[in-house]
């Protein structure tokens, strides 16, 4: 309700001047701010009454209005919430929002999003990075590579040197290498040649011819000899292993076993010795005569009651050994 100043009683703003009415004082009282808020009269005793006007809320309304601002109580905000707010409009002032002009633009350009064949063609591009990634080299892997680089670092050939190969290339373009069909047969043919025994054999034969053929008589020397033989003057004298007995000759018996042995008449062989006979004088054993390696199954055999002849040289002292086949036994030795 408006406070009722006293020179509202006495005047009213406009025309509204107080009246009387069968002794009665009515008119108008306004608001300070010279609106008319109620209808001021007295009654028949004198007591100012305030008559509500026809837009004012009654009972009810007012009783609804008390519900309504009960159930605002703690919803309603309090200064400090106001302040904040006020604080965040206020930190809002000069920012750059956008207009409604590019709000516009953006919207048209989100009217035409990319097709569902587009982005499966994203897709798929996207799949091959994915599979190009997880077959990419691990850091292992680019450890190994950059320590195989470093390694070759200084090594690798230049611009020159491969210009070298490159002419050397093209020196060979053209000519007549080799198949692959005639290289397996010169492998086949390779692979039967002589092994390094065989080889070594081979040497040595060719070493003997090339000392005999250095010793070999020249052509010179050859026609010599042929003048020397066919002109007769030329005199020769034979000798060999069949000479006469020169001196005398030495004779005994020896003891033949199972053990390989040397034969002589006497203590030893006699020297210079050109005959050498043996005599098997046991009537059933054999026996086998060699060198000094012979066994009872190796070597000459002489019988029982046979004898052996050797015409021996008397330039070479030769041993000559003798063993029985089964036993011990006795023989006769003749040494000239």
């Amino acid at each position: 309700m408006a406070d009722i100043a006293l020179e509202q009683l006495l005047h009213t703003a406009g025309d509204n001047t107080l009246s009387q009415t069968d002794g009665a004082l009515h008119g108008y009282m306004r608001g300070t701010d010279g609106t008319a808020t109620r209808t001021v009269k007295t009654d028949a005793n004198g007591n100012i009454t305030i008559s509500p006007d026809s837009g004012l809320g009654t009972e009810a309304t007012l009783a609804a209005l008390a519900t309504l601002l009960t159930s605002l109580d703690g919803k309603v905000a309090t200064d400090a919430k106001l302040e904040a707010a006020r604080l965040l409009l206020a930190s809002l002032d000069d920012k750059d929002f956008a207009t409604q002009t590019t709000l516009a633009a953006v919207l048209a350009k989100l009217a035409d999003p990319a097709t569902a064949t587009k982005q499966d063609a994203a897709k798929g591009v996207l799949d091959a990075i994915s599979t190009a990634v997880a077959a990419r080299a691990t850091e292992a892997t680019l450890a190994q590579i950059k320590t195989a680089l470093d390694a070759l670092d200084g090594k690798v050939a230049t611009d020159a040197k491969l210009e070298a190969a490159r002419a050397l290339l093209a020196s060979l373009d053209g000519k007549d290498y080799a198949t692959q069909t005639t290289l397996a047969a010169v492998l086949a043919k390779l692979a039967d040649l002589a092994t390094a025994a065989k080889q070594d054999d081979a040497k040595a034969v060719l070493d003997a011819i090339k000392t005999s053929a250095a010793a070999a008589a020249t052509e010179a020397t050859l026609a010599a000899v042929k003048t020397a033989l066919t002109d007769g003057s030329q005199k020769v004298q034979l000798s060999g292993s069949k000479v006469r007995i020169a001196s005398a000759p030495a004779t005994g018996v020896k003891t033949v076993t199972g053990t390989a042995a040397e034969v002589f008449a006497g203590t030893s062989r006699k020297p210079g010795r050109s005959r050498l006979e043996i005599a098997n004088r046991h009537p059933a054993l054999a026996i086998r005569v060699g060198p000094a390696g012979v066994t009872d199954t190796t070597g000459r055999s002489v019988g029982p009651l046979a004898t052996l002849a050797l015409d021996m040289d008397p330039m070479s002292d030769v041993p000559i050994y003798a063993v029985s086949e089964a036993g011990a036994l006795t023989v006769e030795v003749f040494e000239a």
